[in-house]
């Protein structure tokens, strides 16, 4: 069984606090800090999965997704969670849509996050 894990990123802090509910409840301090500036978190859940290189896949992760048959470009994509399920929603190029995030991760890549890294889903001129 995984563990449950999340990130918040503090918009009034500009900083990422990562923590699992076992360490809320085990570390009182940490829970104290993380809910003190709660209601400037947002918050975003681990997905169980990793990339090609072992980083673990959160929703709001910016990923790189390599081309395939379906579709013939390299993609990027934002992880959302779309009521039962994990996507990533392409942000470009458009025309191939979103795709599951499924088990095989073996090939696509975190490159950052929607919020430490919103430049990298800006269009190139």
């Amino acid at each position: 069984m995984r563990e449950i894990k999340f990130r918040a990123w503090d918009k009034k802090k500009k900083i990422m606090l990562y923590f699992s509910l076992k360490t809320l409840s085990n570390d009182y301090e940490l829970s104290e800090s993380v809910f003190d500036s709660w209601n400037n978190a947002i918050t975003m859940q681990f997905t169980g999965l990793k990339d090609k290189d072992g980083k673990e896949i959160y929703e709001g992760d910016i990923m790189l997704i390599p081309s395939s048959l379906q579709c013939s470009l390299e993609r990027i994509g934002v992880v959302i969670f779309d009521e039962w399920r994990y996507l990533i929603n392409i942000k470009k190029p458009e025309p191939c849509g979103q795709s599951f995030l499924n088990l095989n991760t073996d090939f696509i890549e975190v490159l950052g996050n929607i919020y430490e890294n919103p430049k990298l889903l800006e269009k190139k001129e």
